[in-house]
């Protein structure tokens, strides 16, 4: 999950001026079946924005923010 833990500052891929904390990481179990097996579980994380704002991302869409 590209080490990103609660306090971590990160930013949306799409919008990388837009910088915001980690303030929730949640992880849910898939109940769907498919024809080669289960699929693994849902994570999404929760970002709190400078300007006040949360908003919820997959993972894989964040990008850690190392200025």
């Amino acid at each position: 999950m590209k080490n990103l833990k609660i306090g971590s500052r990160v930013y949306h891929f799409l919008r990388i001026g837009r910088v915001g904390t980690i303030v929730k990481i949640e992880s849910a179990p898939m109940t769907v079946m498919t024809t080669e097996g289960s699929l693994s579980g849902l994570t999404t994380v929760t970002v709190r924005f400078d300007d006040g704002t949360e908003q919820q991302f997959s993972p894989e869409n964040l990008m850690r923010d190392d200025r």
